[in-house]
């Protein structure tokens, strides 16, 4: 079994390793050949969350319009939209129906994380300059801000990338540094949640059908968890530091629980790492 086998919008993936998941071609309508992919998750809508490289010299000659709000997350190498390029370290929202042009990788090639929040593709358009609206950003250019939220265990620190005005659904960077130490309570959020570590290692507590685990994750983790799902019991954290892309499907909130919270009967859940 692998992360495309399952639908996300009904299972919980847990311990994810890339460098497990098999990579294939990225067939996606309107694209060029040349790309692959690592599927980390999918629903059954089309959404879906992959990692994507890109060869040297790879590009779209003529103009595209994306049918589905896309972000795109740069890890290695370098990636140029119109006038915007892209390197370590910077995301783009592009938001659904916007036209692009001049997409092209740097000469190293480029690996960078795509997530969509629908089935993506890339249909011609007439023109392509709408790409010169877009925000990029760099989060070597962004201060590091510490968490607010009432109840959150010290040493939680975030980067905010990007938020949609209709669903609240959010996309961050989470910084923990020698964090868990004081954790008492476990947590539950209303909306999905999903996670991918960029630097570090931690162990993240989660409730299962049969129980709860600690489940480790390290530089190219991954999860995807439901809604209403316990996770970050006692025992959870690091003791050096972490970095995650985060994304939620919609407005993030926090309930707290005592213990662990029973595991929502509507789900399933596969902890990859022990498959």
């Amino acid at each position: 079994m692998v992360p495309e086998d399952v639908d996300r919008d009904h299972t919980f993936l847990a311990g994810v390793s890339t460098g497990a998941v098999p990579e294939r071609n990225l067939d996606v309508a309107g694209l060029p050949e040349g790309l692959t992919t690592k599927v980390l998750s999918r629903s059954g809508d089309g959404s879906m969350s992959h990692l994507v490289s890109v060869p040297g010299g790879w590009g779209i000659d003529e103009p595209r319009r994306l049918s589905a709000t896309t972000e795109i997350f740069v890890l290695e190498g370098s990636l140029r939209i119109g006038d915007h390029r892209l390197e370590h370290y910077s995301y783009l929202r592009i938001p659904a129906g916007t036209a692009v042009s001049g997409v092209e990788a740097g000469a190293d090639g480029c690996r960078f994380l795509l997530f969509s929040t629908g089935l993506l593709e890339f249909e011609p358009a007439a023109d392509g300059t709408e790409h010169s609206r877009l925000e990029p950003r760099s989060l070597h250019e962004m201060s590091w801000v510490a968490s607010a939220t009432p109840g959150v265990t010290p040493g939680l620190l975030h980067k905010r990338l990007a938020e949609d005005e209709e669903t609240g659904a959010r996309t961050w960077i989470i910084g923990l540094i020698h964090w868990g130490r004081e954790i008492s309570k476990w947590e539950t959020h209303p909306c999905a949640e999903e996670v991918f570590f960029l630097e570090g290692a931690m162990a993240n507590g989660e409730v299962f059908p049969d129980g709860t685990r600690m489940i480790p994750y390290e530089a190219g983790g991954y999860f995807y968890r439901p809604a209403d799902i316990g996770h970050s019991g006692p025992g959870s954290g690091t003791g050096t530091y972490v970095i995650g892309l985060c994304r939620s499907s919609s407005a993030m909130a926090v309930d707290w629980h005592d213990g662990p919270p029973p595991f929502p009967s509507r789900f399933e859940a596969v902890d990859f790492g022990t498959l």
